[in-house]
């Protein structure tokens, strides 16, 4: 989940009724709608609900298709088919059907790739489980997407824009185009002001937590976000929702992809970028840059 500063009093309402459907909702977002991950955090092993499979309103397809800027580097089993067009030459797949800009796939590509540079045995993991980014373009919603068109029209306006966070079993981040290349339209305003946001770091974080790391890493969230809580920061903020929204948010200013600007109700504190970070919460940077081991800016 993720929060965007326009168009907020609308959403009241729609904030209750996401609490109240957090059992049935894999992910659910907010401010503007959109999708994360669920607030359990489980283990790759963990037995978790079934995710119905969509029922596709266009063909996939089961062979890897590259578009001529792709240098094929990976080889193995995503955890459903593939759209007609991949890239293939990142840490995982990236998918989009054939209204999505290759320029859109690469961009996420690129985030992913910056984002574990330094923990291949992280990607390692995601391939394991399947994982691949889908990108929607800017004529779609989430679920336009085959992969979350199985969600009813109500359940769609909850997943909104931005993307979606995967999980073990329905490891699949779902990034927008329009924020992904800053284009007119992007609700997180990526590039135009200091309340932009990177949306997709803030997707694959939310994956690389429910699939990629272990059950060791997702403790030390856990245990990182309780202490923050006991210590008074971050107080009011988005973050605070929960760990998956703790780690997801603290992944956006490790990375510089954050807003740099407070705004209410879900950033009254900002520490966009790693030494930012640092300086307002250090044991939360040492954790941070402990797992992902060195920053890039992904403004």
């Amino acid at each position: 989940m993720r929060i965007s500063p326009h168009g907020l009093r609308s959403k009241w309402i729609l904030i209750i009724l996401c609490i109240a459907l957090l059992p049935v909702l894999s992910s659910c977002s907010l401010f503007p709608l959109t999708a994360t991950s669920p607030t359990t955090t489980p283990s790759p092993t963990a037995t978790m609900p079934k995710v119905p499979t969509p029922s596709p309103k266009q063909t996939l397809i089961s062979v890897v298709i590259h578009i001529p800027t792709s240098r094929h580097i990976l080889k193995y089993q995503p955890f459903q088919p593939l759209l007609v067009k991949v890239i293939a030459n990142g840490p995982v797949y990236v998918t989009g059907d054939q209204s999505v800009p290759d320029a859109a796939l690469n961009a996420a590509n690129k985030i992913l790739q910056a984002m574990l540079k330094h923990r291949p045995d992280i990607a390692i993991v995601l391939r394991q489980y399947g994982t691949f980014t889908t990108v929607s373009s800017r004529t779609e919603r989430i679920c336009d997407l085959p992969y979350f068109s199985q969600y009813n029209s109500y359940l769609c306006q909850l997943y909104g824009e931005g993307g979606a966070g995967g999980v073990t079993e329905h490891p699949i981040t779902a990034c927008d185009e329009k924020n992904l290349l800053a284009e007119p339209g992007d609700a997180y305003q990526r590039g135009k002001d200091t309340l932009g946001q990177n949306i997709c770091v803030h997707e694959l974080a939310h994956t690389i937590m429910n699939v990629g790391l272990s059950q060791t890493d997702r403790s030390l969230i856990l245990a990182r976000y309780l202490a923050a809580r006991q210590e008074g920061l971050w107080t009011g903020d988005y973050a605070m929702t929960n760990e998956q929204e703790f780690w997801a948010v603290m992944s956006q200013f490790y990375f510089s992809a954050g807003p740099g600007s407070a705004y209410t109700p879900a950033f009254n504190h900002v520490a966009n970028g790693p030494d930012a970070l640092k300086q307002y919460d250090p044991a939360t940077f040492a954790l941070l840059n402990s797992i992902y081991q060195g920053s890039t800016n992904l403004q």
